[in-house]
């Protein structure tokens, strides 16, 4: 009895002490190192019996492969966590799976039907939880762009630019995007402003 009760607070502790070490780790831009003990984390959550806080460590994690590079690595643990996804899981995470999938897999195997029924859930998603309110105008955006629809990417993400706040992308990369629209359609002038 006494070994459970000063184990269990031990372990709790452990997991999320291990999530905390991996996002100051992650937050110096060791990706490689923070995805591996964001793992860890997920694991000792696991074996905890903590699920919410094994899928947000498996999602860190997913987050960390992307940054670095490693698509293959952030596709396996984003399904394996779209399939165990708990209902206690926060709104966050959530939202970062889902825009995370879509990302690596525009990064890796852009097909066009697959792209547009992932923003359709994203959209769906959307209605029904309190998301970021430029990220999913910056994601419309983004497949415009894939597509080749400068004026229509141009437009969604100005739209996603004027609506974001401090949570969700950033406006920098909003910015960015808009530019790179400008460009393609001459408009160097437009571009330059959205770079100062």
């Amino acid at each position: 009895q006494g070994f459970l009760k000063s184990w269990k607070p031990a372990t709790m502790s452990r997991h999320k002490h291990l999530h905390s070490d991996a996002r100051a780790t992650y937050k110096t831009g060791r990706y490689i190192e923070a995805a591996l003990q964001f793992r860890y984390a997920a694991q000792a959550a696991q074996d905890f019996g903590d699920r919410a806080a094994c899928f947000t460590n498996t999602i860190w994690a997913a987050e960390a492969y992307t940054e670095n590079g490693d698509c293959r690595a952030a596709m396996s643990l984003l399904l394996s966590a779209r399939v165990a996804e708990p209902p206690e899981a926060g709104g966050h995470e959530r939202w970062l799976t889902r825009t995370l999938l879509l990302e690596v897999i525009k990064d890796t195997h852009p097909e066009r039907r697959q792209l547009e029924e992932l923003l359709d859930e994203l959209r769906a998603f959307a209605q029904q939880n309190q998301v970021p309110p430029g990220d999913t105008p910056l994601l419309e955006g983004t497949l415009f762009v894939l597509r080749g629809e400068w004026v229509k990417g141009l437009e969604r993400n100005e739209v996603a630019w004027r609506d974001s706040n401090e949570f969700g992308y950033s406006r920098f990369e909003k910015a960015g995007n808009a530019a790179r629209c400008c460009l393609q359609l001459g408009q160097w002038t437009k571009a330059g402003d959205w770079v100062k």
